[in-house]
């Protein structure tokens, strides 16, 4: 074990809540899958956490020795680390957002609801534009 530790790369990997990494799975139930981390134990991934069932998209399969990123909603206590696929790919989209919003990058979005101040978009995350802020704007037949 002494050897393990001491090779480079040997050393065991320490999660916090709210840490988005990646795994392998090593297990796969019905209701859950089993991901290596790095850590000292697996982490669980609940049938829940898997994907998010609001959405039309079919719930993914996974199979042994995919990797997976994965988010750590209750790091290693008295039982396994509790991880999200589903809270991952939207820490994914909002991080990806907030490099756009600091580049300045100009954002074509899917308009999803009209009201008197803007629209509601889809980028990922769900937005408001403001009516101010449009770039084009017809108004009128």
């Amino acid at each position: 074990m002494d050897d393990l530790l001491n090779e480079p790369g040997g050393q065991l990997k320490t999660i916090s809540r709210s840490d988005v990494i990646e795994g392998v799975v090593v297990g796969v139930a019905p209701d859950e899958l089993l991901v290596d981390m790095g850590t000292k134990a697996e982490g669980v991934v609940p049938e829940r956490e898997l994907w998010d069932s609001n959405h039309d998209e079919p719930k993914p399969s996974y199979a042994l020795g995919d990797t997976v990123l994965v988010y750590v909603v209750q790091p290693e206590g008295d039982g396994p680390a509790i991880l999200s696929v589903r809270r991952a790919a939207q820490e994914k989209v909002w991080r990806a957002t907030e490099d756009m919003f600091e580049n300045g990058t100009i954002i074509e979005a899917t308009i999803l609801e009209f009201n008197k101040g803007g629209v509601l978009v889809d980028v990922g995350p769900r937005g408001f534009v403001p009516l101010s802020q449009l770039t084009s704007l017809r108004r009128g037949p």
